[in-house]
C-alpha cells in the first residue's frame, strides 16, 4: 500500500476511534433496505401530519425509532382517529422498533437464530420465496426462486456489522440475454448471487459513519431521485452524516468500478424550516482516478470550484429539492437537476436540466384510507452524459450503459413521464394499488453526448419518439414477520413509427421470512 492510498484508510480508522470515545448511542443501528414495508408505513403517518421524514434513504434503525416515537407523541398530544389499516401499521412499527435496538430476537421481524453474550449479539435471518413471472420481453412465463440470507453483528456499543445476499434462480438464457444483469452479477445456469449490502457502521447521537456497500437515495421522490436513486443498486462507499440544529450534512465517497477505475463523490446539505418545510442542496462528481481525489474528499468544499481550479472536466451535477406539507393529507415536493447550465456560451451549447414535481394526497372517507401519488418528471437531451461517454456517463459499474443502471432516475435523458398511483386497503393486511405511467422517449435517450456544432436545443423529445403506456394493478397481503404474498398484472403498450405493440406482464410471488 502506497502512502497516498493509505491516507484515506488511516483517516477512517482515526476518525472512527475518536467518535467511539464519545460513547455509544445505540447497540445496533443497521440500515433498512429500500424494499422494506417500513418506508410506505412511515409515509402514511407523514401524510397525517404526525411526523416529518428526511428526504433520503436508507434510514437507520435509530432514525426509524425516532420517527415512531414522534408518531406516538403526536397521537398522545392530539385527538387522532386512525383507520384500521393505520392501527395495524402502527402496531407493526411499535413491535419492530420501540425499545428493540438491542433485542433483535424480540422484534416483529425477528431473526431465525441469535447468539448473545451480554450486550453483544450475532444473528442470522433468512427469507425465501418463489414467483411465477411473465415479463414484457418474453412470450412465455417463468418460475423464479429467491433466497435472502442476512447476517448482523451488534457489538454492544456504537458499532454494527451487517451483510446480506440476493440469490435468485430463474430459467437459463443465452449469453448476453439475461435481463437486468450488470457488471457486478454473473449467471450460472440461471443462478445469480448478488452481494447486495455489507458494511460497518459507527453511530452516535446525531452522527453516523459507515463504510461498505449500501444504497444511497437523495431527494423526496424516493425510492427514485434525479441525482441519487436507490434503484441504481447499492454502492461501495464511505459515508458520513452529521446533524446540528435544523441542518444535516451528508457526504460519501464511492468506488463504482475498481478496474477502470470510476469514482463518485457527493455531498448534501438539508435544511428544516418552520411549518414542516424541508429543502436540500446536493452536488456529485463522477471522475476516473486510481485513488480518491483530495479535491472531492472534504464535504465542506465546492466540487465545481475545485474542479475548475485544479482538475480536468469531470462530470459534476447539482440538484435542489423541496418538500412542502400544504395541509393534513397533502404534501407537494419537487427536485431540480442541473447537469449543465449555459450562463455564457459562444458558440451555443445545450442546457442539461431535469425536474420532477410530485403531489401525495391522503383522504379517509368512511374511516377508509386512500393514498394517491401523482408526479411528472422530465430530463433534457444530453443530461447525464459527458464528453467521454464510456467513462463518465452517469451510470454505475464500468460505465457500459448497455448493462449498468442509471445512478439517477431510470427514465434517462430526452424523456418525460407522467405517473399516477392510487392505493387503498381491502383489509388491514391487504393493500390494493392501481397505477399508470405515460412515457415519451426521444432518440437521445441512449445517453449520447453532444458534439460541437450540433443543435444545442433540438425539439423535445428529439427525433423518432417512442410512446409507452403502462397500466398495472397489484395486491399485497402482509403475512406478518416480513412475509407476504404479492400478485400483480398489467399491460405495456409501446408505439413507435406507427408500430403499436401491447404486451402483458405480471407475477404471483410468495416471500416467507423465517
Amino acid at each position: 500500500m502506497t502512502p497516498r492510498t493509505s491516507i484515506p484508510a488511516a483517516m477512517f480508522v482515526i476518525v472512527a476511534a475518536l467518535f467511539l470515545l464519545q460513547g455509544p448511542a445505540h447497540s445496533s443501528d443497521e440500515t433498512i433496505p429500500p424494499r422494506s414495508w417500513i418506508y410506505p408505513a412511515l409515509r402514511s403517518f407523514e401524510m397525517l401530519g404526525m411526523v416529518d421524514l428526511d428526504p433520503v434513504s436508507p434510514y437507520s434503525r435509530s432514525e426509524a425509532e425516532f420517527y415512531v416515537d414522534r408518531i406516538l407523541q403526536s397521537i398522545k398530544d392530539g385527538d387522532v382517529d386512525l383507520t384500521p389499516r393505520q392501527e395495524f401499521l402502527l402496531g407493526r412499527l411499535r413491535a419492530e422498533f420501540q425499545g428493540m435496538e438491542n433485542s433483535p430476537e424480540d422484534r416483529e421481524n425477528r431473526p431465525i437464530w441469535t447468539l448473545r453474550e451480554g450486550k453483544q449479539f450475532f444473528t442470522i435471518d433468512l427469507a425465501a420465496g418463489g414467483a411465477l413471472v411473465k415479463r414484457v420481453a418474453y412470450d412465455d412465463g417463468e418460475a423464479n426462486g429467491l433466497l435472502i440470507p442476512t447476517f448482523l453483528l451488534g457489538m454492544g456499543g456504537a458499532v454494527t456489522f451487517e451483510a446480506d445476499y440476493l440469490v435468485r434462480m430463474g430459467p437459463e438464457r443465452e449469453e448476453g440475454e439475461e435481463e437486468g444483469l450488470y457488471t457486478r452479477v454473473r449467471s450460472w445456469r440461471g443462478l445469480t448471487s448478488e452481494y447486495e449490502r455489507g458494511y460497518i457502521a459507527f453511530a452516535g447521537k446525531r452522527w453516523r459513519l459507515q463504510f461498505g456497500r449500501d444504497y444511497i437515495q437523495w431527494g423526496p421522490d424516493g425510492p427514485g431521485g434525479l441525482l441519487m436513486s436507490s434503484k441504481a443498486r447499492s454502492h461501495d462507499h464511505l459515508a458520513f452524516d452529521i446533524s446540528m440544529g435544523r441542518f444535516t450534512l451528508r457526504s460519501f465517497q464511492a468506488l463504482l468500478d475498481p478496474s477502470v477505475p470510476r469514482r463518485l463523490a457527493g455531498h448534501r446539505l438539508e435544511i428544516r424550516f418552520p411549518a414542516r418545510i424541508s429543502a436540500g442542496i446536493s452536488e456529485t462528481v463522477l471522475y476516473t482516478n486510481k485513488e480518491f481525489d483530495w479535491a472531492y474528499l472534504i464535504p465542506f468544499g465546492a466540487f465545481y470550484a475545485n474542479q475548475y481550479n485544479e482538475r480536468g472536466d469531470d462530470n459534476i451535477l447539482w440538484s435542489v429539492d423541496l418538500k412542502v406539507p400544504v395541509t393534513k393529507g397533502l404534501i407537494l415536493s419537487g427536485e431540480l437537476l442541473i447537469d449543465d447550465f449555459q450562463y455564457e456560451s459562444d458558440p451555443p451549447a445545450p442546457d442539461k436540466l431535469g425536474w420532477t414535481l410530485r403531489a401525495d394526497a391522503l383522504v379517509m372517507p368512511w374511516e377508509h384510507d386512500v393514498e394517491m401519488q401523482a408526479s411528472y418528471t422530465r430530463a433534457d437531451i444530453y443530461t447525464y452524459s459527458h464528453k467521454d461517454s464510456l467513462l463518465t456517463a452517469y451510470v454505475t459499474g464500468n460505465g457500459d450503459k448497455t448493462v449498468n443502471t442509471m445512478i439517477g432516475d431510470q427514465l434517462g435523458p430526452d424523456a418525460d413521464r407522467w405517473f399516477l398511483r392510487i392505493s387503498t386497503p381491502l383489509h388491514p393486511r391487504a393493500l390494493l394499488s392501481l397505477e399508470g405511467a405515460w412515457i415519451r422517449r426521444g432518440e437521445g435517450n441512449d445517453l449520447r453526448q453532444w458534439e460541437w456544432g450540433g443543435d444545442p436545443d433540438p425539439p423535445f423529445p428529439s427525433g423518432e419518439v417512442t410512446d409507452e403506456r403502462i397500466y398495472a394493478a397489484m395486491l399485497t397481503i402482509d403475512l406478518g414477520g416480513g412475509s407476504f404474498i404479492e400478485a400483480m398484472g398489467g399491460v405495456a403498450a409501446v408505439s413507435r413509427r406507427g408500430d403499436d405493440r401491447d404486451e402483458g406482464f405480471g407475477h404471483l410471488s410468495l416471500v416467507w421470512d423465517f
